[in-house]
């Protein structure tokens, strides 16, 4: 069954191991369980959900601050629903790390306010609006007594189709209902769910959710005069799709996808250009999110690692663990013992 845990911090109970053990433990044929966090102290959530959702947290009045929250994973991404009292949560360059360039997140608002500001953008959202935020960039937050926020992490590979809308809708504020309501009910449910989701289901609800939430981008876009990105957030879906059918084989590069695709260099780079990201550079975040995705798998536990580097398409086990420990500041050996 699911574990549940209610952690108050205090002297006694140090909250950092504790969610390290949630978050970066897989648990075999299922996702990790849920935690559920309570915190009494800006302190006191700096050094537990701090490290999980790296924000600096300013509460408006010390004396009575509690928050709570219930952190989960969908698809080895975080997902976690907060309620706090009044307080001020700032990402700032200091947070920032070289994975958060990969990640988009979604932003909930389940009851009460909360000003958002990322770049020129801002909006005040209310129940049922919602916004996507770049962690790769600073915002802030800032929550009304009694806010209730959900919080998705998607990666970039995984969401193409989001990616021509992140630049001019992150930080503004979207419309409630339609699909992306019906993404956020999913997802509450998820994480009050008792049962571990299976892999099959955890990934069908994690394309469901990708899904729906493009839809109501999509909509957005439309009703700002935006749906003229759209077609090149078609083509970059369609040449990420080519990219996922061949990361095994080490000949993929940005060469290669001109050849496929019949276009130059430059017009594949501008392709991207809603990614943030090279070409390149998507093959080898792809790559090595995959090795990520191999190295946990109770049924690759004996596979030894240089296989596991030619199926992602690194022909040189020596490049590939190179290049995973400069991403993930662990070699992958560490990160497989760490999953089991």
């Amino acid at each position: 069954m699911t574990q549940r845990l209610r952690l108050v911090p205090s002297p006694a109970v140090a909250p950092s191991p504790v969610l390290g053990d949630a978050t970066d433990a897989a648990r075999p044929g299922g996702r990790p369980p849920q935690l559920e966090l309570a915190f009494t102290s800006r302190q006191d959530w700096q050094a537990g959900l701090g490290r999980v959702l790296p924000l600096e947290c300013s509460v408006t009045d010390p004396q009575t601050f509690e928050c709570s929250a219930i952190v989960g994973r969908l698809h080895g991404q975080i997902v976690a629903e907060l309620r706090m009292d009044a307080a001020r949560l700032t990402r700032r360059e200091t947070h920032i790390g070289s994975a958060d360039h990969e990640l988009v997140q979604v932003l909930w608002l389940l009851a009460g306010r909360c000003r958002v500001r990322q770049g020129p953008g801002q909006a005040l959202l209310t129940e049922g609006g919602w916004t996507l935020v770049d962690p790769a960039r600073e915002y802030s937050l800032q929550l009304d007594q009694g806010t209730r926020l959900l919080l998705l992490n998607v990666l970039r590979t995984a969401c193409p189709g989001w990616l021509s809308a992140l630049p001019v809708l992150a930080g503004a504020g979207l419309r409630g209902g339609g699909t992306a309501q019906i993404a956020v009910a999913s997802l509450v449910a998820m994480l009050r769910e008792t049962e571990p989701l299976d892999a099959d289901t955890d990934a069908a609800l994690h394309e469901s959710v990708i899904a729906l939430v493009g839809r109501g981008l999509a909509v957005e876009m439309q009703a700002r005069g935006l749906e003229g990105r759209k077609g090149r957030a078609t083509e970059l879906v369609r040449v990420v799709a080519y990219i996922d059918e061949h990361l095994h084989d080490p000949r993929l590069n940005v060469a290669t996808l001109a050849r496929v695709f019949g276009v130059s260099r430059r017009h594949l780079y501008n392709i991207f250009l809603p990614s943030q990201v090279t070409p390149h550079a998507w093959i080898q975040n792809a790559r090595l999110a995959r090795a990520c995705a191999l190295l946990e798998e109770p049924g690759a536990a004996s596979a030894p690692v240089a296989t596991i580097a030619r199926q992602c398409g690194f022909s040189d086990p020596a490049h590939f663990s190179r290049a995973f420990r400069a991403r993930h500041r662990v070699a992958p050996t560490a990160w497989r013992h760490r999953a089991r």
